[in-house]
């Protein structure tokens, strides 16, 4: 059974580098055959390029809308071509303290060089599903898009089935109280779904507590099969291999 992490954190501040090694080994002794690391910040990019990791994800977050990110955003500009996509960006109005009118400006910003580059677009959203249709119908944005550890309503899933966009279902998918992002994933359709860990957080209910890392993305492919009632890794590996065109 091979697995692609589709979100992974992984040259944050959270881990060293033998911590990296070491867990990428063990990812794929568990078959996880790729992790797709996201960047939010210079610092990390630059260390994703050092060690090196090869499948990488650039943005400035919602969360850091408020800060001075141009020196970030044009270095993403000036490494896009090494990226598989722009992300994660998007609009939070639970856990960022940045205005709405700057997380806009900054998600506009990306979906421009989205469509300039011709590259994927991975999107964080929390309690703003209204205001990010609405800006990606602004900038006539259809798509590829993906949003990432999803835990909308089940409106806001059929809206994303209504655009062709894809989901992704991370370890909070596991947790008991969770039965109604289950629900959803019961009925979101399997080819527009991909699983992922958000490393190092966000880890399973079997690790709860712990610091999450890739290896963890079986115990979510096994819940999202057990919901489903029918085999879902090599759809979903397939789903992830096509949308990051790897």
């Amino acid at each position: 059974m091979h697995y692609i992490d589709s979100h992974a954190h992984l040259t944050g501040e959270n881990y060293r580098d033998v911590e990296i090694s070491l867990m990428m080994k063990k990812a794929q002794e568990a078959g996880v055959v790729e992790v797709i690391n996201i960047c939010t910040n210079k610092i990390s990019l630059e260390r994703a390029f050092s060690l090196p990791l090869p499948y990488n994800v650039a943005a400035i977050t919602p969360h850091d809308a408020h800060l001075e990110g141009e020196n970030f955003f044009c270095f993403i500009e000036k490494h896009v071509d090494q990226l598989v996509a722009i992300g994660e960006t998007g609009l939070d109005l639970v856990n960022s303290k940045a205005p709405l009118e700057s997380q806009i400006i900054w998600f506009k910003r990306h979906i421009k060089l989205v469509l300039k580059y011709k590259k994927p677009l991975v999107v964080h959203c929390r309690g703003a599903f209204k205001e990010l249709f609405l800006t990606l119908d602004e900038e006539s944005y259809t798509g590829p898009l993906l949003v990432h550890c999803f835990t909308g309503t089940g409106e806001e899933a059929l809206e994303i089935i209504k655009r062709g966009f894809f989901i992704s279902f991370s370890g909070i998918l596991t947790f008991k109280k969770s039965e109604e992002l289950r629900e959803i994933a019961r009925a979101f359709p399997l080819e527009r779904i991909l699983i992922e860990t958000d490393a190092p957080w966000l880890a399973p209910q079997s690790k709860r507590g712990q610091i999450n890392e890739p290896a963890n993305i079986v115990e979510i492919a096994e819940t999202l099969r057990d919901i489903k009632g029918v085999p879902v890794a090599s759809q979903i590996y397939t789903n992830t291999r096509n949308f990051f065109d790897l």
